[in-house]
């Protein structure tokens, strides 16, 4: 307890890096903060990517299917071969 407030963790997806000590900052689309109190949140590697911002996790693409926008992991997957 600071003060009589008390220091409460981010949830899962979202981060708290010490500067805004008043909120937590969603994690952005392709960065992801799998456990709760995280101070930043983690790019995606490889293959992996996440649909929207807040993610606990990355996702990977089903066979037969890619992601369409590769830029720091963003983007939604297509079926190759269709656009």
């Amino acid at each position: 307890s600071i003060n009589g407030l008390s220091c409460d963790e981010c949830p899962r997806g979202r981060s708290a890096n010490g500067i805004d000590v008043t909120k937590c900052t969603d994690c952005d689309m392709g960065e992801f903060a799998n456990k709760p109190g995280s101070a930043a949140c983690q790019p995606c590697s490889g293959e992996r990517w996440t649909s929207g911002t807040a993610s606990p996790s990355c996702d990977i693409c089903n066979d037969g299917f890619y992601v369409a926008n590769t830029k720091k992991g963003r983007g939604k997957s297509r079926e190759k071969g269709k656009l």
